[in-house]
């Protein structure tokens, strides 16, 4: 029996030797290949979040590696415990797992929820719509949810225009720089129409009339507007000149007609005199050759001619006096109508004014009984019995009548102006005063602070009143 089972194992042996041997050299292949794969899949887990967290922020490389490396320690003891034997430690390594991978994508997702471009490609990651509520921004393209609008992805202009405050553009009138000197950067957006004609602002954003968005400038736009602006000034040029040229000629004009008037008129006197002249020297001598025959004949045709002339005189007289007298008459009767329409102004004027001041008024006794505002004795002491005249507009009215109630409510002795030319030597939001009053301006200017900003104004000629410029 012994020797049978010998020949069984010998045979055993001889029949599966190859395949025995096989299996050993597969067993000692595999382990250092498995050992392989493992630092294989390390490396690339390493590689992989590393290169994600540099390719997403821009971060350093080493601070990036040092933060994977300590994050990945835990990481390769999970990795472990998912292939041990140990039903505890393999859910151990499991739930470390599924928290790493949430952690992961988490943090991927903060890292990234307010990035519009990719940090190395520069390709817009957001997508965005401009909606009545304003601009909402998607992760994928597509369209809008809410409103069905085709999202479009953000480029560098809408970027910037969402770091500006929330007010819509403001016009330039004429701007004097267009890039930052430091980086080369537009600081300035314009606006074309179709007659070619450049509107500027001075954020991006949308035009405020036409919607439109506004695009920043380059060096030709800058070129184009200088070409506008030579144009414009060479049209200008052209326009003086032409209007000089005009009024040189109408000059002249006026001058040759004067002239020409004056001309005439010694040339008319001239012949009335040689006329005259000639006609006494006709008379004088047909006097003398009829006064031999008939004296008194020529003494009655003499006193006749001489009553003649008389009355002519007189006809002419009184029809040159007719003539002044009814130049004077219009004269005076133009002088009626203009002080008749200055009457019906001053009039019109007036009644506005009084309709102004009763509305002002009224805006004063609600303010009085809507006032909740209460100063501090330090503040009263300063404008008690002090003389302020608050100069105001039809525009600033309820928040004039909000601060001559404080004013009163102080003690001080207010009287405001409306439409006052005055207002010119105090701006708007100015507190002007003399010298020896800065504490009571202080203290009138920390009282109306919440409702607007003062600029405060020194100079000695206001004397003892202090002026609250509100609206110019």
């Amino acid at each position: 029996m012994p020797e049978d089972t010998t020949n069984q194992v010998k045979y055993f042996l001889s029949k599966y030797s190859k395949v025995l041997l096989l299996l050993f050299l597969l067993i000692l292949i595999s382990i250092p290949m498995i050992e392989m794969m493992y630092l294989l899949g390390i490396k690339g887990l390493f590689g992989y979040f590393t290169g994600m967290i540099i390719g997403t922020t821009g971060a350093n490389q080493y601070l990036a590696k040092a933060i994977v490396l300590v994050l990945m320690i835990p990481l390769l003891w999970s990795f472990k415990w998912t292939f041990s034997f140990s039903p505890q430690k393999r859910r151990t390594g499991y739930s470390i797992l599924a928290g790493y991978m949430i952690l992961f994508y988490a943090s991927m997702f903060f890292l990234t929820k307010d990035q519009k471009f990719d940090f190395s490609t520069g390709k817009a990651t957001k997508y965005y719509a401009n909606t009545p509520e304003g601009k909402r921004y998607f992760d994928a393209p597509g369209f809008d949810p809410k409103y069905g609008i085709p999202l479009k992805p953000v480029d560098p202009n809408i970027a910037r225009s969402d770091a500006f405050n929330t007010r819509p553009p403001q016009k330039l009138e004429d701007p004097k720089q267009f890039f930052d000197v430091a980086t080369s950067e537009p600081v300035v957006w314009y606006y074309e129409n179709a007659d070619g004609k450049l509107e500027f602002f001075d954020q991006p954003g949308f035009h405020p009339k036409y919607g439109d968005e506004l695009k920043p400038v380059t060096p030709q736009i800058v070129q184009k507007n200088e070409r506008q602006a030579m144009l414009k000034r060479d049209e200008e040029a052209k326009r003086t000149e032409a209007s000089q040229k005009r009024q040189e000629e109408e000059r002249k004009r006026t001058e040759v007609e004067r002239k020409n008037i004056e001309e005439a008129e010694r040339k008319r006197v001239e012949d009335q005199r040689n006329y005259d002249q000639k006609r006494w020297e006709e008379e004088k001598k047909r006097v003398e050759n009829e006064a031999m025959k008939v004296e008194q004949a020529e003494r009655k045709r003499v006193e006749d001619q001489r009553n003649y002339d008389q009355k002519k005189r007189e006809e002419e007289k009184k029809r040159v006096e007719n003539e002044a007298m009814k130049v004077e008459q219009a004269r005076q009767a133009a002088i009626l109508q203009k002080e008749k329409e200055v009457r019906q102004y001053e009039e019109a004027r007036q009644a506005k004014l009084d309709r102004d001041l009763r509305s002002f008024q009224g805006l004063i006794n609600k303010a009085e009984t809507s006032s909740r505002w209460l100063p501090s004795s330090s503040i009263v002491n300063y404008v008690k019995g002090k003389r302020i005249l608050v100069l105001l507009s039809s525009y600033t009215q309820e928040q004039g009548a909000e601060i001559i109630v404080r004013l009163k409510s102080m003690g001080a002795i207010v009287n405001y102006s409306l439409y006052s030319d005055t207002a010119t030597s105090c701006p708007k939001y100015e507190i002007c005063y003399s010298p020896r009053y800065l504490e009571t301006t202080q203290a009138i200017q920390g009282s109306l602070s919440e409702l607007c900003q003062f600029r405060i104004t020194s100079s000695s000629t206001f004397g003892d009143t202090i002026i609250v410029g509100v609206g110019g």
